[in-house]
């Protein structure tokens, strides 16, 4: 059909000319292409507010493929398609029959349950049933909020040991820093050393996957294990980036520093991670006050031992 073709093109668009990293394009193409098969359509010229609308039904309900999708995930296939509508307009590729107001994402309202974190003292419980590599994978995520997809591309070159940071490439190609405590630095030097890896190698390097590193599958999997072990069920790396904000303002961070630290364009997305910790956040207000502790700039007020270049 001829949308698969419009697609390909966009999906080269994307490679070529904007640049966008490769996890981006991956879920570019697969989202749409289910699209074009869901919505049965020849060419995306053939797309009516109304075949939009019962698309986006079928998502929420699981009409379409028997599973209801969660709608942070209708919305980025939502936005992947009003992307490529607005590329093929611009481009003069077809004639778009739907205006992108119309393209209208689901809306909910964030379920405070829905956001799962582990406490400082879960990780340590979990490092140490967990294996060397199992552990250190953790205690990174742990220590910086990575997302898994820049944990995944890490190359030695990447990582200063003497500032404990590592320059990642975010979202949107922005680059950014991340940073790691001292104990984590001695255990990746020691890894490191061991594995014999180059500046120009990745961190996480499969030695079956001709110097390619571990997919992400394959980290989830091997973080999922230790957790396994000590009773947490349903783990994903991604909930040690909410451990780690959680953490942050539990030591006296402000949101703003964990919106940084996270390297959130809004408050408002950091707060989605923390809007747990409320009371917790009062109640560290209230032991900062009594105990007529003052913030002076370059001093940990949390009377924490974390390292001052995390904060």
């Amino acid at each position: 059909m001829k949308i698969y073709t419009q697609i390909d093109t966009y999906i080269q668009w994307c490679e070529n000319e904007a640049d966008m990293t490769e996890q981006t394009i991956e879920t570019k193409r697969y989202n749409l292409e289910r699209f074009a098969k869901q919505a049965r359509i020849e060419d995306i010229s053939d797309l009516t507010p109304k075949i939009f609308k019962e698309w986006k039904r079928g998502m929420i309900t699981g009409s379409l493929s028997g599973q209801k999708l969660a709608p942070a995930t209708c919305n980025t296939r939502i936005r992947n398609l009003k992307a490529f509508l607005k590329w093929a307009e611009e481009m003069r590729e077809v004639q778009i029959n739907i205006r992108q107001p119309m393209l209208q994402t689901v809306r909910f309202a964030q379920n405070i349950e829905d956001v799962t974190f582990y406490s400082r003292e879960d990780i340590m419980r979990v490092c140490k049933s967990a294996n060397k590599l199992e552990r250190l994978m953790i205690q990174l995520l742990f220590d910086s909020g990575m997302r898994i997809s820049e944990f995944q591309s890490i190359r030695v070159g990447d990582i200063n040991f003497s500032k404990g940071e590592i320059i990642i490439l975010g979202k949107g190609r922005k680059l950014g820093r991340v940073y790691f405590s001292f104990n984590t630095g001695v255990d990746l030097q020691i890894y490191i050393t061991k594995n014999r890896l180059l500046p120009s190698d990745y961190l996480w390097r499969s030695t079956v996957n001709n110097g390619l590193p571990y997919t992400k599958k394959t980290i989830r999997k091997k973080t999922k294990r230790a957790f396994t072990r000590c009773g947490f069920k349903d783990f994903t790396p991604h909930q040690l980036r909410h451990s780690f904000a959680t953490d942050l303002i539990e030591r006296g961070a402000t949101i703003q520093d964990a919106q940084h630290l996270l390297r959130h364009s809004s408050s408002k997305t950091t707060e989605i991670y923390i809007h747990n910790l409320q009371n917790k956040i009062s109640d560290t207000y209230r032991k900062l006050h009594n105990e007529e502790i003052y913030y002076f700039s370059g001093l940990d007020f949390s009377g924490s031992k974390h390292k001052q270049n995390v904060l």
